[in-house]
């Protein structure tokens, strides 16, 4: 499952990303907004996105939009279990994978083409975690220190 979501920043691309990804096959589940509201706040959507993937798979992935990426990452990663990366290019988006398993991918709206942001999902969905033993170790190391948060 891939759970999406966005603030009024990212409206129109989340929408387009969510009929793309659902005319390939995919399961997407839209987190909202349903209708574009100015005056929405990003961290509420971060919190949906989050708040599923608490509860899913650890194969579910998210899917955040809003104008420069920043606060929803930022927003993402406050909560246990999510690895939020903002990647700007598919380079980064398969490194972010591979190296840290990340499990969000943030889009800045006002950067990215249509075609770059389906590249950069793209990569990001069929991009597997390496598992090589460093990256595991470093994972290891990043749950730790949420758990000492609690």
């Amino acid at each position: 499952m891939i759970y999406i979501a966005s603030d009024h920043g990212g409206f129109s691309q989340k929408n387009m990303i969510v009929s793309w990804l659902t005319k390939h096959g995919l399961q997407v589940t839209d987190l909202g907004p349903t209708v574009l509201d100015p005056a929405d706040d990003y961290p509420q959507f971060a919190k949906l996105v989050a708040d599923a993937l608490q509860k899913s798979s650890p194969e579910d992935k998210g899917i955040l939009f809003c104008r420069s990426g920043v606060g929803m990452t930022i927003a993402a990663n406050k909560f246990p279990k999510i690895r939020a990366v903002n990647a700007l290019t598919g380079a980064l988006a398969r490194q972010s994978r591979e190296h840290t398993d990340a499990n969000v991918l943030v889009l800045p709206a006002d950067v990215l083409s249509e075609m770059e942001m389906k590249s950069i999902v793209d990569i990001f969905l069929q991009t597997p975690f390496s598992k090589e033993e460093r990256h595991v170790r470093r994972l290891g190391q990043i749950v730790s220190f949420e758990a000492k948060k609690r």
